[in-house]
């Protein structure tokens, strides 16, 4: 049986195989997608080291195969790739820091059917499309903070956390939705730097753990084969899932966020130097 499912990026036919042998293992892949201006092959960036704690803590299982990449948030259509690419994966997990939070949401809900997502985690999001767990998503956490100030930073650095915070306030409907700074009671929490946060890395390695890993319902005999039919390589974030750049909201959030990821980098490269 064939299906055809739609994505942002183009059309995607989809062959479900099914298969009750017992000798195929189970495979677990994620899909993590940093925030605007990020380099995912930079091992400093806060989902480089997330991915390194999720492959150490449940990679080389050979009963139980884990796979997991991290992508921008323009980059679905490599992310479908790359998760298309296991044949016998039964357990999907997807995560997303900032603009990639969004991008996380809008992908999940376009993933091929019959394949549902298992986990949908993200952090700190701004979007517009990101407010609401899919339907196809099994369990959905939403990790933010509200913290307008940034503690040490330059005055520039303070402009643009107050605005990106007062951007990204919201919960997401149908989702577990955690202020970190109250879990952990710390206010130095900020959006430029909640995604490297150790702390919460280990508490999405525990989600994974509990909803991919170790689910709670049981995994379901039947594995799934996809197979593409055609697919372009346009951006992962359509025009209806960002603000329109014409518009001044869309340039200051595109300005605040271009900023915010440069003087990100700067301190990760001061960080790297002092230590």
């Amino acid at each position: 049986m064939t299906l055809l499912a739609l994505l942002p990026d183009g059309a995607i036919a989809v062959s479900l195989s099914g298969d009750s042998d017992s000798s195929n293992t189970s495979r677990t892949a994620i899909a993590l997608f940093t925030g605007f201006g990020e380099d995912p092959a930079n091992p400093q960036t806060g989902l480089n080291i997330l991915n390194n704690l999720l492959q150490n803590q449940f990679g080389g299982n050979s009963a139980r195969p884990f796979d997991s990449r991290v992508f921008t948030y323009a980059q679905s259509s490599d992310a479908l790739n790359y998760l298309q690419s296991f044949d016998n994966l039964t357990s999907i997990g997807i995560i997303g820091y900032s603009l990639g939070g969004n991008a996380a949401s809008v992908f999940a809900k376009n993933f091929p059917a019959p394949q549902p997502i298992n986990l949908l985690v993200q952090i700190d999001s701004v979007g517009i499309s990101d407010d609401k767990v899919p339907d196809n998503v099994s369990k959905g956490f939403n990790y933010f903070q509200r913290n307008p100030s940034y503690p040490g930073g330059s005055i520039t650095q303070k402009v643009i956390e107050r605005a990106v915070t007062q951007a990204v306030q919201k919960n997401v409907k149908g989702a577990d939705n955690v202020n970190v700074e109250e879990l952990f009671n710390d206010q130095s929490i900020v959006h430029i730097g909640i995604d490297n946060d150790v702390r919460l890395h280990q508490l999405i390695a525990n989600n994974v753990k509990d909803f991919l890993i170790n689910p709670l319902t049981p995994v379901p005999e039947a594995t799934f084969a996809f197979k593409q039919s055609s697919f372009s390589n346009q951006a992962s974030v359509s025009a209806a899932d960002v603000p329109e750049a014409s518009t001044t909201l869309g340039v200051v959030m595109f300005g605040v966020f271009g900023v915010g990821s440069l003087l990100k980098r700067q301190q990760q490269q001061k960080d790297k130097v002092d230590n």
